[in-house]
């Protein structure tokens, strides 16, 4: 990697260099830096080195042996730091950017440190309860004082903070690493000159250090399209998946948390590319000078990053990779440089969009088209009686038993289906209404044939009707006699049958053009007088959706799902994910909102939870990170936190400190927004290898210069 020059990396407009350096090389000119603190700074950048790699590639961070490695990682961090410091007490003046002035601004991050800790530490010591896995109960404990932070899962919180403490070794470790001048730059810094065609204007070490993670990054990448193209059936072909629900991406055992993780670093890797392309007059140039360093490989990293996040199948992913590569075009648009830069960066963006967008499409189409499908109907229990109708186009190819409409109380993924109603149908006319009982043990299958129901492109209007136990299909406002029954042999039928969601399927062969139009759930039996009334035709229309929508009692769900609608994605809840909110919120009830549940303590709380409700499905996530910090932090462990993030995002810190040019400082804060607001619908900072690089980001934005002059 080429040395960095000083002008735009924290000289000032002249060109000089910076006071704190010039002020230090005439106080310490003849001081030998000792060889412990020149062993421990260089330990501390292998180190770091070796941890950003590893971070991703011990699955995320998803075993608990992942994260105590990374945790051995920063406590090692954590005493090379102690000697270092121990060093420059003993008399030693290290030349650092900052000129080693505690600054307001160091003392405020170092109080923030500490108290977040505390709150954790003291939650833990001052622990109220924890929780018996094997009967799902709390197990009181005495002694705690009701006005400290407290933890109701003693265990786990334990290890929240055996986590943090690791992290705050990693995040103090960054930022005085960054400070320090090397020998090898001194030279350069002091005499305030340009040292080449290719500097980037980037620190050297800070410069290393984001190359390898988006080298890193590209890397994942790389495997994880392959792994989403092959479809093993192992994560990294080694370790079975834990639930065989989610679909993995590379090392992540989510494919969420693999796009973030990319989305982290497509923002700086753009920063570092314009940052690099800057620094030369003319176009031929910085093609001279792409020669004579490694900033070419900035450019496939960029265009690998972005399709890794489209073939993740994430749709969040895609979105705010889309949202993250407009953003750092319109940074460079408005930063002022040459036009040259601006129309090479501008086609390396088109090329990475595009191209993603070519390769990942097939993946994510049938998940944005027909993903947001879950609708709740916010039943509290099941119904005795209820009534189900459906619009559809027959489609022109189906495959065997392709199911259209799905009312069931769990997860649509989960084996644990209390109750369910599906209706399935085939290519030839054949329709079949199954009742499923408790986990599959019991079920009725009711099947009719009819030849409207083979003729592709028709639209057809269906309605399922229970009542006293007894199903009736109508099938264009007449009611079908059923052709076939089967039960279950020694299996009764429960009398609860519909439950609390509805699901729409994919009416979807291979050639198809078919979909649903409307579905109306109704909480009670319809007469078939009131069935021949709703499918009135009095719209013109051919279908009387209006009639179904307006019936009063007023329906449970009556959705018109269209593709690409964001009103539908709303309309859902997110693919059910509201259910998880309400659930979550409910539980946060039973803790005090001030300290929460504990640091860590959601998993197994929420399990103890929904123990006596006897629901079917149990994450031991909430699918927002902030709704699940507010319920385990409680609002002042919270404010505490996001006091920190504030602080390192925006450049309030002092004037003295790493020179980081200003497009790649936007571009790494524009990183961390958006995994933010990424984290309120989904779980981002769960997995630690997402965790370990949102902190790196803020050390290093925690310790850049707001100087005039950078570029």
């Amino acid at each position: 990697m080429a040395q960095p020059g000083l002008q735009g990396s924290g000289a000032d407009d002249e060109g000089v260099a910076p006071q704190s350096v010039r002020g230090d090389q005439e106080r310490s000119v003849s001081v030998r830096e000792p060889r412990v603190h020149r062993w421990a700074d260089s330990a501390t950048g292998w180190l770091l080195v070796a941890m950003t790699f590893f971070s991703p590639w011990a699955f995320g961070g998803w075993p608990d042996w992942s994260v105590w490695s990374m945790n051995a990682g920063g406590y090692a961090l954590g005493l090379l730091l102690l000697v270092k410091w121990g060093v420059r007490w003993s008399g030693y003046r290290a030349r650092r950017w900052d000129d080693g002035r505690v600054g307001w601004s160091v003392v405020l991050l170092g109080v923030m440190t500490f108290s977040i800790l505390a709150w954790c530490g003291i939650s833990a010591l001052n622990a109220r309860s924890r929780v018996d896995l094997a009967t799902l109960k709390r197990v009181e404990l005495s002694g705690f004082v009701n006005w400290l932070p407290h933890s109701f899962d003693q265990p786990r919180t334990w290890f929240a903070f055996a986590t943090y403490l690791g992290l705050a070794c990693v995040f103090w470790a960054i930022r005085d690493w960054l400070m320090l001048i090397p020998s090898r730059e001194r030279a350069s810094v002091i005499r305030g000159r340009r040292s080449g065609l290719n500097d980037s204007g980037i620190p050297q070490r800070l410069e290393r250090l984001l190359f390898v993670a988006c080298l890193n990054g590209a890397l994942v990448a790389g495997v994880g399209m392959i792994s989403a193209f092959s479809n093993p059936s192992r994560i990294l072909w080694m370790l079975p998946h834990p639930d065989q629900v989610g679909e993995f991406f590379g090392p992540f055992w989510y494919r969420n948390n693999g796009s973030q993780y990319l989305n982290l670093l497509i923002p700086v890797t753009f920063g570092m590319l314009v940052s690099s392309a800057s620094r030369a007059v003319t176009f031929r140039e910085w093609l001279v000078g792409l020669g004579k360093s490694s900033h070419f490989l900035l450019i496939p990293i960029l265009v690998v990053l972005m399709a890794g996040t489209f073939t993740t199948k994430s749709r969040g992913g895609a979105i705010f990779a889309v949202a993250m590569g407009l953003f750092c075009w319109a940074v460079l648009l408005f930063s002022g440089s040459r036009r040259w830069l601006k129309g090479v960066v501008s086609m390396v963006l088109l090329v990475g969009i595009g191209g993603a967008g070519a390769l990942g499409w097939e993946v994510l189409r049938d998940r944005f088209l027909f993903g947001f499908n879950h609708f709740d109907a916010a039943l509290p229990r099941g119904l005795d009686e209820w009534t189900l109708r459906w619009r559809i186009t027959v489609p022109t190819e189906l495959l065997k038993s392709t199911w259209m409409v799905w009312v069931h109380e769990g997860s649509t993924e989960s084996k644990e289906v209390v109750r369910a109603v599906r209706v399935l149908l085939d290519g030839q006319g054949r329709l079949e209404t199954r009742l499923v009982g408790r986990a599959g043990e019991q079920h009725v299958t009711l099947a009719l044939t009819n030849a409207l129901l083979m003729q592709a492109g028709r639209s057809v209007d269906l309605a399922l009707v229970r009542s006293n136990s007894e199903v009736r299909i109508y099938l264009e406002g007449e009611e079908i006699p059923f052709s076939r029954r089967i039960v279950k042999e020694g299996r009764a039928w429960s009398k609860q049958s519909a439950s609390v969601d509805l699901h729409l399927g994919r009416i979807m062969g291979p050639h198809d053009d078919g979909r649903i139009h409307s579905v109306t759930l109704l909480g009670y039996a319809v007469s078939p007088q009131q069935v021949t009334t709703h499918h009135a035709k009095a719209d013109g229309s051919g279908f009387a959706d209006g009639q179904w929508a307006q019936a009063d009692p007023t329906p449970l769900v009556h959705v018109s799902p269209q593709p690409l609608s964001p009103a539908a994605w709303t309309a859902t809840g997110y693919n059910g994910r509201d259910r998880y909110y309400q659930d979550a919120r409910q539980m946060g009830l039973e803790y005090p909102p001030l300290f929460g549940s504990g640091p860590g303590t959601f998993g197994n709380l929420y399990r103890v939870y929904l123990h006596p409700h006897e629901k079917g499905n149990y994450f031991w996530y909430v699918h927002d990170d902030h709704l699940e910090m507010r319920l385990t932090w409680g609002w002042g462990g919270s404010a505490l936190i996001y006091g920190l993030l504030i602080f390192c995002m925006l450049p309030i810190a002092s004037r003295a400190g790493v020179p980081v040019p200003r497009v790649l400082s936007l571009c790494m804060t524009a990183a961390l927004a958006g995994a933010l607001l990424h984290a309120s619908k989904d779980w981002i900072f769960e997995m630690h290898a997402l965790l370990f690089l949102g902190v790196m980001w803020c050390a290093v934005l925690s310790s850049r210069t707001v100087r005039r002059g950078n570029s």
